[in-house]
């Protein structure tokens, strides 16, 4: 009897070993398992992170390439804004204090439009105009309206200037023409309102329609030997008194001296004798 119960007992306490065994085994899996998928949450976290490091990276690399981009691009259109090209071997710059500076040799190109021409934008900074020596030609309405400047340099090397180049600078009180060129366009100074006085070279052939027509107080101008052609409204509304009319001029426009008070001198039996008479201008033969 003592026996059998011995027997039982270590029945028993095997019995719990094994169990206690099992239970230790199944608790090293878990642990082993817990601790794989930590393993690999953690990689995969640190993976991401990469991926949303690299990318932060690339945003940022991105936009600084786009910053740097527009800064490129500001600086070019800050450059092109105050220069450029304005024939084929011409160029021109304004600078700051207001002085536009046209270079180069040959002419300025034409435009459709005066409000094509690259400078039109800047009118109203502009001051004075200065046309280095090595150009040879102005073309038309290339300072139109340039309503602020009182100066303008034109070289001797400049034989043609356009019609309308110089219409409306209101504040231009004199000017100098250079001696190569033959022709005064129509329209070329006309509207200078504050124009008073005007040298025209012996080279000039004809005065255009308007040359100098509402420059109101244009009080002297000379028209020397050589001028055949004077257009419609030349000298229209200016303030002429007096005005010598040379014997070569054989065409004289309507209106062309439609001015108040004015005296017209020629020679006797000149077509300015003719032109003052049948207006009923008082004219002075020489």
């Amino acid at each position: 009897m003592k026996d059998n119960k011995i027997s039982r007992r270590l029945m028993i306490a095997m019995l719990a070993g094994t169990i206690v065994l099992s239970v230790a085994m199944a608790g090293c899996g878990n642990s082993s398992e817990n601790t794989s998928r930590s393993s690999v949450t953690s990689s995969s976290a640190e993976s991401q992170n990469n991926d949303n490091d690299n990318s932060d990276n690339d945003s940022n690399d991105t936009e600084e390439s786009s910053t740097n981009d527009t800064e490129s691009e500001d600086d070019s259109d800050t450059v092109d804004e105050f220069s450029g090209i304005c024939g084929e071997s011409v160029t021109w710059v304004l600078n700051e204090n207001g002085e536009l500076v046209i270079s180069g040799t040959g002419g300025i190109s034409d435009f459709k439009s005066f409000l094509d021409i690259p400078w039109y934008k800047h009118g109203e900074n502009i001051k004075t105009v200065v046309i280095e020596d090595g150009v040879t030609s102005i073309c038309e309405y290339a300072f139109n309206g340039l309503s602020n400047v009182t100066s303008i340099t034109i070289p001797n090397s400049v034989n043609v200037i356009g019609d309308a180049a110089f219409f409306m600078c209101d504040r231009l009180s004199s000017i100098t023409l250079p001696d190569g060129i033959t022709s005064i366009g129509d329209q070329t100074f006309g509207n200078c309102l504050d124009l008073t006085s005007i040298i025209i070279p012996d080279s000039v052939t004809s005065i255009g329609k308007w040359a100098f027509g509402g420059c109101g107080n244009l009080s002297e101008v000379n028209i020397p030997d050589g001028v055949t052609s004077i257009g419609d409204r030349a000298f229209f509304s200016c303030s002429l008194s007096d005005v010598t009319i040379p014997e070569s001029v054989t065409s004289i426009g309507e209106q062309a001296f439609d001015v108040r008070g004015v005296t017209i001198h020629g020679k006797s039996g000149s077509c300015a004798e003719t032109y003052a008479q049948e207006r009923g201008i008082p004219f002075s033969a020489e």
